[in-house]
């Protein structure tokens, strides 16, 4: 029989239900209805100082004394799209129209300590110029096959936009893979796959960012370049998968809200790393850019990110999806480089190690329906 106090669980809690005592939330999943429209907002805020840096060129270690202690370099990366599902099963978006409102990524790097205007370009801010992509104001479609799993993208009928710009574009924005595979406890933990953590820091794939075409610029200096800029490479446009390591749990803290609008807010914790080894990416690419008699070959390309942090998700239990997430962590990143220069007169080989260590800061919101 049923006392006063199970009752009253289940008339605030509603959906769940008692298992030896306890609250068992069966209902956080995600949930898509037809005609439905959510905008979401993306940022990613990565702050990275130079510690150790060792450099090799023929055989002979360089000083490299005077390329630390010059302060921290922050790279904010922004998105926010429209989403329409003209279609749904139910459980997510068949047919998903997606407007890209803005995309972005600015860099501000620490001011030089010479007398020859600091930062990039001369600029005595140190703020590189910002990357955009050819994507923003644009629509594209997404249709899910249910037995790949898995969504393809194309481009409206009515539409310019270049097919180029689709490859590489994540359709999936829900955060899902977040939530637990089964019905857990309040105050239960599960593990979530380390993929997940790479993939959420980088919302909606390769999104194309570039520097902005400058009339009578080189093309490959202009918006056909890819990458993060300034001499690092985007793995995710190179289409490089890490090695993860380590741990990334979360924690069903509490259920607050009255009945329909039920708000889960689920804990993360993660201490773990992935490895980027894009050596034979970046062999590729360079090989196809390569210019009269001189030859570049790529040794090694390999660049490791370490996490250590906490995070917060509150998904909206009635309607099936994140209201925001939030994660930040401590960061560690160690990059590898080693590349053979050959001449017709000769060649030089150089290798070059670095350590930085930082700070990330990752916030999601659902934007309102009024935006």
């Amino acid at each position: 029989m049923l006392n006063g106090t199970t009752l009253l669980a289940f008339k605030i809690l509603g959906a769940t239900t008692l298992v030896g005592g306890a609250l068992v939330v069966g209902d956080i999943a995600r949930k898509a209805a037809e005609g439905e429209t959510r905008g979401r907002a993306f940022e990613v805020v990565t702050t990275l100082e130079v510690t150790d840096m060792t450099m090799v060129v023929d055989g002979e270690e360089m000083d490299t004394e005077r390329m630390l202690g010059r302060g921290a370099s922050t790279t904010t990366t922004r998105l926010e799209v429209s989403d329409e599902f003209e279609k749904a099963d139910g459980t997510r978006p068949t047919l998903l129209r997606r407007t890209y409102d803005a995309i972005a990524r600015t860099t501000e790097r620490p001011e030089s300590g010479g007398g020859g205007g600091g930062g990039f370009g001369g600029r005595g801010d140190g703020e590189r110029p910002q990357l955009e992509s050819g994507l923003v104001g644009e629509d594209v479609l997404f249709d899910w096959d249910a037995e790949t799993e898995a969504y393809t993208a194309r481009i409206p009928e009515d539409s310019t936009l270049d097919e180029a710009l689709l490859e590489g574009l994540v359709a999936d924005l829900d955060l899902a893979d977040l939530l637990p595979s089964a019905a857990v406890e309040v105050e239960e933990s599960w593990d979530v796959p380390l993929h997940v953590l790479e993939s959420i820091l980088r919302p909606g794939g390769n999104l194309h960012l570039a520097m902005p075409e400058r009339e009578g610029a080189d093309e490959r200096r202009g918006g056909g370049r890819r990458g993060f800029g300034g001499g690092s490479t985007d793995p995710t446009a190179l289409g490089v998968e890490p090695e993860y390591r380590g741990e990334f749990k979360a924690t069903l803290a509490e259920i607050t809200g009255d009945e329909g609008e039920r708000v889960a807010r689920i804990t993360f914790v993660v201490d773990a790393s992935s490895k980027y080894d894009m050596t034979d990416a970046i062999e590729d690419v360079t090989r196809e850019t390569q210019r009269g008699d001189m030859t570049i070959v790529t040794l090694e390309a390999v660049t490791t990110n370490s996490f250590d942090g906490k995070g917060e998700l509150l998904w909206n239990l009635a309607r099936g999806c994140a209201v925001s997430f939030t994660l930040e962590a401590d960061i560690e990143r160690e990059e590898i480089n080693a590349t053979e220069t050959i001449f017709d007169e000769g060649g030089r080989t150089m290798e070059r190690a670095s350590t930085s260590e930082g700070t990330l800061a990752y916030s999601y919101v659902l934007r309102g329906e009024d935006e």
